[in-house]
């Protein structure tokens, strides 16, 4: 007789997700680059004890040449249970707005998927603390590890371990949640949203009390 774990997987695949998390992050210095591909690892470890091959996608290894890469940006964040934003203060620039539309987009469908105004399907994680972050960004909870992430020990402390956990906590009770209200992964004529949370925000400029929410 199935696990509940393996039902679990079983309804995930068949519904068109075809990953656990999608890993939002600026592209910034070498050492962030270490840390989201140390966390894919960790994550996909850690899920392979529940579940059977489970994938997260990073551009830098779901990427490859030949691929319409905006198509498989689009595709990749439709088909994923929840996205994990790596957040340092370019991740809010306009020259990295990639990451803006996709924190954006999960938010999106995430509010569509769980139809609850309350929860959403994005683990914000401050890996470099900004001066000053977007208000939008800020009415959702998030987890800030910058005071130790930078050393390159972080990454074997109790603390990432327990983000490390948290993260697949969520993800895992965020896939109950999609399976008992049955909502699939629609993902054929999904594309990213044409605007950003972030695009009208500048630094050290308030924001308007008409301004647009995702």
């Amino acid at each position: 007789m199935p696990t509940k774990e393996e039902k679990l997987n079983d309804w995930i695949r068949k519904n068109g997700y075809g990953y656990w998390c999608f890993l939002s992050w600026a592209h910034g210095s070498p050492e962030e680059r270490r840390f989201a591909e140390k966390l894919r690892k960790d994550l996909i470890d850690e899920l392979s004890t529940y579940f059977d091959a489970p994938q997260v996608f990073l551009d830098t290894s779901e990427i490859r040449t030949g691929h319409i890469w905006k198509r498989r940006i689009s595709e990749a964040l439709c088909r994923s249970v929840m996205l994990v934003a790596i957040c340092t203060p370019t991740y809010f620039s306009r020259s990295h707005r990639y990451c803006g539309l996709e924190w954006t987009g999960m938010l999106r469908l995430g509010r569509r998927r769980l139809k609850d105004n309350s929860e959403t399907c994005v683990y914000s994680l401050i890996y470099r603390k900004p001066e000053e972050m977007p208000g939008v960004f800020r009415e959702v909870q998030f987890r800030d590890i910058s005071d130790g992430a930078l050393s390159r020990r972080y990454r074997t402390t109790g603390d990432y371990q327990k983000v490390r956990d948290e993260i697949l906590d969520r993800v895992r009770e965020l896939a109950k949640k999609l399976k008992r209200r049955g909502a699939s992964a629609d993902c054929a004529k999904y594309r990213l949203p044409g605007s950003s949370a972030f695009d009208d925000w500048r630094p050290g400029r308030p924001v308007l009390p008409t301004r647009r929410r995702p």
